[in-house]
């Protein structure tokens, strides 16, 4: 009896101790969310909403507007020297717009959590931007606590 008590104790016991690990869970959504409001002061108004995927580093993009046209639309990096390069170019510029990138390089990654990257869509009556806004990461904040800042000058 004796020797089926330490058995069953044993049996019970054994699975607890087998499935303790030290690891964290690892987390099974790995998208970022960006939001942008795009405005330009001449009525034109809209949207845009990053979704980014940590694990394959490609990001969907949706972009809505009004009251606008676009004939180039592009998504670049506003930081410091970066002399706004475009990193990308959408190619569907009719409302709603849908676009998904390539893979993000590392520095590419770190400029889009830095909050760096602002998408412009421009036409020929707007070339520096009908209308743009700042991508910024859900969750975070930029300047006083609110919205994004304004373009600096034109819109671009």
């Amino acid at each position: 009896m004796k020797h089926l008590f330490i058995f069953l104790a044993i049996f019970l016991i054994s699975p607890s101790i087998i499935s303790c690990n030290d690891e964290e869970p690892i987390s099974s959504n790995s998208n970022v969310t960006f939001k942008a409001v795009l405005d330009g002061g001449n009525g034109a108004t809209g949207t845009a909403v990053l979704t980014f995927n940590a694990t394959t580093k490609i990001f969907s993009l949706a972009v809505t507007f009004i009251g606008g046209s676009a004939t180039t639309a592009q998504i670049y990096n506003e930081g410091a020297g970066s002399n706004e390069q475009f990193d990308f170019h959408l190619s569907d510029l009719t409302s709603p717009i849908a676009y998904t990138s390539f893979a993000l390089d590392a520095v590419q990654e770190a400029n889009l959590n830095a909050n760096l990257y602002r998408i412009s869509l421009k036409n020929s009556a707007y070339p520096y931007g009908e209308i743009s806004g700042m991508l910024i990461k859900e969750g975070t904040t930029v300047g006083d606590g609110g919205s994004p800042p304004p373009p600096p000058g034109l819109n671009k």
